[in-house]
């Protein structure tokens, strides 16, 4: 059990890597952008590149993980992102350090696929709430921990000595997933598997997977709504000034990681966990409305996005609780899918919170919300009925 749980903190860390290591050049676009002779927008593409290659290789690595086990998947993909971060720091032109960041982003998402897949295999069913908290921690340390970390090292060394030192951090997480994941870790997950043909997504995508992926996809553009343009409304809305977000982003970001942590408590404690997904949800959606509708004052716009990020940390740990609970000959498959499914709700959440922003400003941003987490809950709910249906069949 110890030995589970000391993966679990490595993959609370290899989360880390495989999130922050494109996404912490946000307080370097501008350095980028003068440095290889191109426009701050298109500078800020490279997110985009990153979460489109990103949802691509949670795809393709849930399906290698089928077929050759998570262990190799974890490894290879973090050396590979470890040689790609080096490619990043030596490119001299935006569609190089493009291609470079793409290969970050396929690493990444067979990297987080992989590790969701091999925790589920670890911890036992009562601990997996936790578990999976815990490791989806390491997102949240990407803006505690490495956006900070960036703007320090960017500042000392230039933006080109940013992905070099993740690049050996890279190096480092994969020697300690070496170490934690091997025959006398007791996991038969790290063994290969006798059939190496990945199922077909026809046995993947069962409508019960299908209808938990519309809760993913809600909770993911609520969140990219947020990760996006929430900066940008305190500055904007409220005029505060740069150096005046950086207590309400630690407040907001208190509240998701302390969500997160609740979060895995219920998912261990508690039996209907599809009804619980719909609830917080249809919290996100109210504090929504409230938060972007309403003429609040700064200090309440403050509280009111700690209790969406409790909201949206919440339901996090239960919906990946739900999805492990999927057979082992698909278990990759599924988290795969679901990094990919991630992915989409982030740029969906990019995209559409650019258009509604620049039609009715931030005040658009509350009908969405309610509008997502509307339809999300009413896919749980359904899920549950149905779910409940199929037990009184047996």
């Amino acid at each position: 059990m110890r030995r589970s749980w000391t993966f679990v903190a490595t993959s609370c860390l290899g989360v880390f890597t495989a999130a922050a290591s494109v996404l912490v050049f946000s307080p370097l676009l501008v350095d980028i952008a003068e440095d290889l002779s191109v426009t701050l927008s298109q500078a800020a593409n490279l997110f985009v590149v990153f979460l489109v290659a990103r949802g691509i290789g949670a795809y393709a690595g849930g399906r290698n993980i089928d077929r050759w086990g998570q262990r190799v998947v974890m490894i290879v993909c973090m050396i590979v992102l470890a040689f790609s971060l080096t490619g990043a720091s030596l490119s001299q032109g935006l569609l190089q350090l493009s291609g470079w960041v793409a290969i970050c982003g396929l690493c990444g998402g067979a990297i987080i696929a992989a590790i969701l897949s091999e925790v589920s295999v670890r911890v036992p069913r009562n601990q997996r709430g936790r578990a999976f908290a815990w490791v989806l921690l390491g997102y949240s340390l990407t803006n505690l921990v490495g956006v900070p970390l960036a703007a320090r090292t960017g500042a000392e060394f230039g933006w080109r000595g940013v992905p070099l030192i993740f690049a050996g951090w890279s190096l480092a997480m994969a020697f300690a997933m070496f170490a934690t994941t091997g025959p006398k870790a007791g996991s038969l997950s790290s063994l290969p598997r006798k059939n190496h043909r990945a199922p077909s997504l026809t046995v993947v995508l069962q409508p019960s997977v299908l209808r938990l992926f519309s809760g993913v996809m809600a909770e993911r553009i609520c969140y990219g709504l947020i990760m996006f343009y929430y900066p940008t409304h305190l500055r904007l809305h409220h005029n505060l000034k740069l150096e005046a977000i950086a207590l309400p982003m630690l407040i907001y970001a208190i509240g998701y990681l302390s969500g997160l942590l609740l979060g895995g408590q219920f998912a261990d404690r508690i039996r209907d966990r599809r009804l619980f997904i719909a609830l917080a949800l249809l919290g996100c959606g109210v504090t929504g409305l409230v938060w972007f509708l309403g003429n609040t004052t700064t200090q309440t716009s403050v509280g009111i996005s700690f209790c969406y990020a409790i909201s949206l940390g919440l339901m996090r740990p239960l919906i990946v609780v739900e999805l492990a609970d999927v057979p082992d000959a698909v278990r990759g498959s599924v988290m795969g899918l679901n990094g990919t499914i991630s992915s989409i709700g982030m740029l969906i959440a990019v995209v559409v919170g650019g258009w509604v922003h620049a039609q009715f400003g931030f005040g658009g941003f509350g009908p969405v919300i309610a509008f997502v987490t509307v339809l999300g809950s009413g896919m749980m709910l359904w899920e549950r009925i149905i779910a409940a249906r199929e037990q009184r069949d047996d």
